[in-house]
């Protein structure tokens, strides 16, 4: 998991400023009811590759992936994420990095 996020978002395109990040429909929710190892990983390209189209690749825009998430995830996956991501605080909270989430959603989900 960790190495499809990172050949897919871990660093940023380099393309030319004329080249504009292409429109394209959101990708498939996971809404965590599949139990498929394989399915799974196919969301995490699926969504890591739209990312990558959208130019959010790189670490500066690491927050932003967790942020992006929330809005690819349904049903029992985006409570956990409510809960388990949102639901930090306090001071010695810190903010989850994309891959961690990923591999806590790939732990609690598959």
């Amino acid at each position: 998991i960790a190495a499809i996020i990172h050949r897919q978002v871990g660093e940023a395109l380099d393309v030319p400023s004329r080249v504009k990040a292409p429109k394209l429909p959101s990708p498939p929710m996971f809404s965590g009811n599949v139990n498929d190892p394989v399915a799974f990983l196919t969301y995490v390209e699926t969504i890591t590759t739209w990312m990558r189209a959208q130019f959010m690749g790189g670490p500066d825009v690491d927050a932003y992936r967790v942020t992006l998430l929330k809005t690819l995830l349904t049903g029992n996956a985006l409570e956990w994420f409510i809960e388990h991501v949102e639901g930090q605080s306090g001071p010695a909270s810190v903010p989850y990095e994309f891959t961690s989430v990923i591999c806590a959603l790939h732990r609690r989900f598959i």
